[in-house]
């Protein structure tokens, strides 16, 4: 797979008129700060697909952060 610059690429099928109005376009206006970690889950190793029950558990477990 070739890969190219997301500039030239913008530019290319016309999005912008010219490459460097492409490169603006393309910055990274995200702001910057610290991503929370999600909780993670700590199943037996060889249990296999969790449950319907085991499924509900985790669902709730993640939507509060702790269980």
């Amino acid at each position: 797979m070739e890969s190219t610059r997301v500039d030239r690429w913008l530019w290319a099928v016309r999005l912008t008129k010219t490459r460097p109005d492409a490169a603006t376009c393309y910055l990274d206006r995200a702001p910057v700060g610290p991503v929370a970690a999600a909780p993670v889950a700590v199943r037996d190793r060889g249990t296999g697909r969790p449950t319907k029950r085991d499924r509900r558990a985790l669902d709730k477990w993640r939507e509060t952060g702790r269980g």
